[in-house]
């Protein structure tokens, strides 16, 4: 049969998404700004057509780049959350949606909302059997209450994500051995904490995940201090990797993140002015590359 109308509006809001998650995968902030007017003209073309699950799915990238890519979580809170509706009957894609509005209200200071988001893709994750999922989901939920001082929740939370098995992801099964042990060190378990972060140390090496090696070491070196064992917590400061760590992700404890900022507060001078100082200079670092952006 001949192409009708609704043919060609569906093949242009196609190309349009197609284009758009390709400008959003190269990770380049100009091509990322590029790519928000073909999203929004696909989410437009479906929206008309009445397809609401494409429609769903163009929102549900232009949040990706808005949060992954231009960072800026306000306007991907927004759109996310524009795209929940339309993935009714849709676990598999409410849970994922439900997860990224959990990370960005914690990176917003926004815990309750976190964990009420948490929650609901907990559910729907069990709900479907994705033991991956679960695990991530459990594992973010259980470091959110952990800041709450539900620590018997959060200590249940961590040993199920671990029960499950992160589904052969290395850097997540790092990241709940670093929560779970972080939550033992609060509750004073020392060496189950140390156990914890050992393991989560060497997974990391063998994944080449420098992120959580240093996280790991950190979360040592400040397990060294608390023993005042300083030459023990310097040897870990001077095996952190040169890369950074990852920040604002809702479930890596951040007592454990930022070059060994705790580890160099605690060696040398006063604490809060070190931590101060070096929380500056990261500040100074992110407006600096966003002016450049």
């Amino acid at each position: 049969r001949r192409a009708t109308a609704a043919d060609r509006q569906r093949a242009l809001a196609e190309a349009e998404l197609a284009r758009a998650h390709a400008l959003r995968r190269t990770h380049e902030p100009k091509a990322c700004r590029s790519g928000v007017a073909p999203y929004e003209s696909a989410e437009r073309g479906f929206a008309g057509l009445g397809l609401p699950r494409r429609q769903a799915e163009a929102l549900l990238g232009l949040g990706l780049l808005q949060r992954e890519c231009l960072h800026d979580d306000r306007a991907a809170l927004k759109t996310f959350t524009r795209a929940e509706p339309l993935f009714s009957g849709a676990p598999v894609f409410e849970a994922l949606v439900r997860q990224h509005r959990g990370e960005i209200r914690f990176d917003l200071g926004d815990l309750d909302g976190a964990i009420n988001e948490y929650r609901r893709a907990l559910e729907l994750r069990r709900q479907i059997g994705d033991r991956a999922g679960e695990a991530r989901t459990s594992n973010a939920l259980g470091y959110a209450l952990h800041l709450r001082g539900r620590y018997d929740e959060a200590a249940d939370l961590f040993d199920s994500a671990l029960a499950l098995g992160p589904g052969g992801d290395s850097s997540q099964r790092a990241s709940i051995l670093i929560n779970r042990g972080q939550l033992h060190r609060d509750l004073g378990e020392t060496e189950r904490a140390r156990e914890r972060f050992s393991e989560a140390l060497e997974i990391a090496r063998q994944a080449k995940d420098r992120d959580k090696e240093a996280a790991a070491l950190n979360a040592l070196g400040v397990l060294a201090l608390d023993a005042r064992q300083p030459g023990v917590a310097q040897k870990f400061l001077e095996e952190l990797p040169a890369a950074g760590i990852e920040q604002g992700q809702g479930d890596v404890a951040r007592p454990l993140v930022g070059h060994g900022v705790d580890v160099v507060a605690r060696l040398h001078g006063d604490p809060q002015d070190r931590r101060s100082h070096a929380e500056g200079r990261a500040t100074a670092a992110e407006e600096e590359e966003q002016e450049h952006e």
